[in-house]
């Protein structure tokens, strides 16, 4: 009877102490293991979150690098348009200068010609004054002076016409 006391004493001691090491041990244990899953979960749920929150914050640095770059080229067609417009402005400008002095220098030679065209007359007077003088071998009036001298331009101008084509 002592086995079977002794044995059913070993039976009721296991179920006492493995219902005390369940209560004392096991559940707290499972309780912590519980607690650290879900500590997990959440440490999970918020990387995953942190991961959703970098990507969108990757798209939008993404997309405000696309328009970044779309605004670069913007300024640099633009800066490119606005450097084509001043050389064609200054092109212009240089051109209508050019054309300025062309027709200052155009207008001086007609001054200088026509300057040269009766400092001609002058002489050609001069000398028909002269040559009157010594065809005549005397003094002329001012009245013949002048029709003689007017006379002498004349032909002298239609010679000129005659073998220049029609330019004095």
């Amino acid at each position: 009877m002592s086995l079977n006391f002794t044995m059913a004493l070993q039976i009721i001691s296991f179920l006492i102490l493995l219902g005390l090491l369940t209560r004392f041990l096991y559940r707290p244990f499972m309780k912590y293991l519980d607690g650290r899953a879900d500590d997990l979960g959440r440490l999970i749920r918020g990387t995953e979150e942190d991961r959703k929150k970098a990507e969108e914050g990757l798209r939008a640095s993404a997309e405000e690098l696309r328009k970044t770059k779309k605004e670069i080229i913007g300024l640099k067609e633009s800066a490119a348009r606005d450097a084509d417009r001043e050389k064609i402005k200054t092109l212009e400008e240089a051109k209508k200068e050019a054309l300025s002095i062309i027709e200052r220098a155009r207008l001086d030679a007609i001054k200088e010609l026509k300057t040269a065209k009766d400092e001609v007359r002058e002489e050609i007077a001069s000398l028909s004054v002269e040559m009157a003088k010594k065809i005549l071998n005397r003094e002329i009036k001012e009245k013949d002076h002048r029709r003689l001298i007017e006379e002498s331009i004349r032909e002298l101008t239609r010679q000129r016409t005659q073998g220049q084509g029609g330019r004095f």
